[in-house]
């Protein structure tokens, strides 16, 4: 049976997973400060909603949601507008309580199709020292699939970090897109590596991708992350 397809409508991304994440799917988006993580995330709520008539649900950990209004209009997406038809829901939780992650998921009423958690590692200064954490995790998780709904779910690494998660994340997730931001002399560079895909024949490649605020009247290219297919890091 052919899985179905939920398209992120980022530039280039979805080519290089057979046309867009599996439905219901959880995906962990990873990478360091600067990758554009965020951004991903927003682009995913926001084409969901204008161009495929999903509505999302943003849960926000890090930043509220004002900040996170004013970052998504430098790429020309108003989320203001969405939130106001209620297409799109803000939550932000500067408590870091997981258990508020796990009341607002609960009530996800059926009419929302496409969740993101950003970032699920800002609860490492709340529970690092908390054996738990991984079993909390899991339970999250199980809990999203049971809503049958498609989640982004991004995690913010240390600088030099060899693991693609703080909690073990990339084990329960279906999709694992990992954000590099190379180094080169003087120069810096971004790439995007699919690490992970079920039910999906992906790239395996390293692939450039650029962050642009550039109006897409001027460009003819959606802003925000751009990838770019036939463009690999490592030859």
């Amino acid at each position: 049976m052919q899985t179905q397809r939920i398209k992120t409508g980022v530039f280039g991304l979805d080519e290089l997973i057979e046309g867009g994440l599996p439905k219901d799917s959880i995906t962990l988006v990873s990478g360091n400060s600067g990758t554009g993580k965020t951004t991903l995330s927003l682009q995913f709520l926001y084409n969901g909603i204008k161009q495929f008539e999903e509505p999302g649900i943003y849960i926000g950990l890090s930043e509220n949601i004002h900040r996170i209004s004013l970052a998504a209009e430098r790429f020309h997406m108003n989320l203001e507008q969405f939130s106001r038809d209620d297409n799109l829901v803000f939550s932000d939780i500067p408590a870091l309580e997981i258990s508020e992650i796990t009341k607002i998921v609960k009530s996800i009423d059926d009419k929302y199709k496409r969740l993101v958690i950003d970032p699920i590692s800002a609860l490492t200064f709340k529970y690092e020292a908390d054996v738990t954490m991984r079993e909390k995790i899991r339970e999250l998780v199980e809990l999203i699939r049971e809503k049958e709904i498609t989640a982004i779910i991004t995690t913010e690494l240390l600088e030099n970090s060899n693991t693609i998660s703080r909690f073990g994340e990339e084990f329960l997730s279906d999709v694992v897109i990992v954000l590099y931001y190379f180094r080169e002399g003087a120069r810096r560079f971004r790439g995007i590596e699919i690490r992970k895909a079920r039910l999906t024949n992906h790239s395996e490649q390293i692939h450039l991708y650029k962050i642009s605020s550039r109006n897409p009247l001027e460009t003819g290219i959606p802003c925000g992350i751009q990838v770019f297919p036939n463009e690999k890091v490592f030859s």
